[in-house]
C-alpha cells in the first residue's frame, strides 16, 4: 500500500535525523539525539511490531561478563582492549538506568554466579581481580559466595563465583519505559517499516537516501507502489545484527538465541542470576517461573536449523542443574537474535562509504542490555 499524504507529511518527510532499528541502541541513541539538538525533526522506524533482534527478546541479565568469558577475553584482545569492554558495559548499564529509573524497569541488585561443571578449569580469580580493579572499584569483583547457591543441585556444581555488581531487569517494562519517554521527546516510533536501499543522493550537497518499505500491506491490491524515499540530513542505523543488509561488508552476522520459561513452579528457591559455560547458558527466576536461554555453543546447533536440538539441550540442563523445575511445562519458547562477528566490540562510527551523514552503531555482541544505551549516545554525538 501506498503511503498517504497524512502519513508522509505528519511523520516521515523533512526529517532532520532517521533512526532505524526501535531497539535498546535506537532508542537511547534517539533520546541522547534530541537533548544534542533540541529543535530536530526525528522519527524512529522499525520493520517488526516489537523488534526483530534482542531487545524485547532478551533474558532481562544486567550483566558484564562471566569469570570464564572474560578470561576468554583478555586472551583474544589483550588487557587494554578487554578492560574498555567491560568498562563500557558498566557505563552503559550506569546509563540505562540513570535514563530510565531503577523502579520503572523493575530492576534488582541480586548479584549473579558463575557455575562451573566438573572437568572445566576454574579462572584465576586473583589475575581477574586485579585486571578488573581499576575498572569496577572493588578489590574483588569476582569472589567466593557467601553460601552455596540456593535451589541448584550440588552434585553438578564443582565451583562457583559470586559477583555483587550484577542485577537483573524487567525487559518489557524497560521498552515500555523507553517509548514512553521517546513520547514525551516527540519522537514517533514507528513500526512496520522496512529500510533498503541506503545510499546518497547525487549533486554538489549530497545527502543520506533511504527507501522505507511497509513490512506488512494491506490485502487488497494497490497501484502506487508500496515505498517512500526519503533524504534526512542524517540517518543513524541501529539494526545490529541485520546492519550488512543496508551497509555490505559489516563485520556482523545474525546469530539465533533461544529461550524457555517454564510455568510457575511450586516450592522454586532461585535467587540471583546464573551464568553455565562462559556465559552460552544463563538462567534465573522471573515471577515464579525459571526462565533459561541460549545454547548457540552447543556442538548440536550447528546442524540444528530448527533449534529443536537446542530446545531439547536447553530443557535438560534445565531439570539438570534446577531439581526443582524438572518436568516443568514450558509456556514461552521465543528465539532472539544477536549481532556477533569476528570481534567483541560494537561498530559506532561514520560511514562515508555509503553518504555523508550516516552513522553504525552495531554488533552488540549478546550484551545490547549493557552497552546498547552507551552505544546510543555515542551514536547520537556522531550525528
Amino acid at each position: 500500500m501506498a503511503f498517504s499524504y497524512w502519513e508522509a507529511r505528519t511523520w516521515l518527510e523533512d526529517l532532520d535525523v532517521l533512526v532505524v532499528g526501535a531497539g535498546i541502541v535506537g532508542m537511547s541513541a534517539a533520546l541522547h539525539v534530541r537533548k544534542l539538538h533540541p529543535n530536530a525533526r526525528i522519527a524512529l522506524v522499525d520493520r517488526s511490531p516489537f523488534t526483530d533482534g534482542g531487545s524485547t527478546r532478551n533474558a532481562g541479565f544486567a550483566c558484564f561478563g562471566s569469570p570464564e568469558e572474560l578470561a576468554h577475553d583478555r586472551e583474544v584482545l589483550g588487557d587494554a582492549a578487554a578492560a574498555d569492554l567491560v568498562r563500557m558495559r558498566l557505563e552503559g548499564l550506569g546509563l540505562l538506568r540513570e535514563l530510565l529509573g531503577d523502579a520503572a524497569i523493575g530492576y534488582a541488585s541480586t548479584g549473579s554466579h558463575a557455575l562451573l561443571r566438573p572437568g572445566r578449569p576454574v579462572p584465576d580469580l586473583a589475575s581477574l581481580n586485579a585486571w578488573l580493579a581499576p575498572v569496577t572499584g572493588l578489590s574483588a569483583t569476582f569472589l567466593a559466595p557467601p553460601e552455596p547457591p540456593r535451589g541448584i543441585a550440588p552434585d553438578l556444581l564443582a565451583h562457583a563465583t559470586f559477583s555483587p555488581l550484577e542485577g537483573v531487569l524487567d525487559t518489557g517494562r524497560m521498552v515500555a519505559r523507553f517509548r514512553a519517554l521517546l513520547a514525551a521527546a516527540d519522537i514517533p516510533v514507528l513500526h512496520g517499516l522496512a529500510a533498503s536501499d541506503l545510499g546518497c543522493t547525487p549533486g554538489p550537497s549530497p545527502r543520506p537516501r533511504i527507501v522505507l518499505h511497509r513490512s506488512q500491506p494491506q490485502p487488497q491490491p494497490q497501484p502506487q507502489p508500496d515505498s517512500l524515499t526519503l533524504t534526512p540530513a542524517s540517518i543513524l542505523l541501529a539494526t545490529n545484527a541485520f546492519a550488512r543488509d543496508l551497509v555490505p561488508g559489516l563485520d556482523v552476522a545474525p546469530a539465533a538465541n533461544r529461550v524457555l520459561v517454564t510455568d510457575p513452579v511450586p516450592g522454586l528457591d532461585l535467587r540471583g542470576s546464573f551464568h553455565l559455560d562462559a556465559g552460552y547458558v544463563y538462567f534465573r527466576e522471573v515471577h515464579g517461573r525459571v526462565l533459561i536461554g541460549g545454547g548457540r555453543h552447543f556442538p548440536e546447533a550447528a546442524e540444528d536449523a530448527a533449534g529443536e536440538a537446542v530446545r531439547r539441550r536447553l530443557v535438560e540442563e534445565l531439570g539438570l542443574w534446577v531439581p526443582a523445575a524438572r518436568g516443568a511445562r514450558i509456556a514461552y519458547d521465543w528465539t532472539g537474535i544477536l549481532g556477533v562477528g569476528a570481534a567483541r566490540l560494537p561498530i559506532v562510527r561514520t560511514a562515508p562509504e555509503v553518504a555523508p551523514g550516516v552513522v553504525v552503531a552495531v554488533r552488540m555482541g549478546g550484551m545490547g542490555v549493557a552497552i546498547g544505551t552507551a552505544v546510543g549516545k555515542a551514536a547520537a554525538e556522531l550525528v
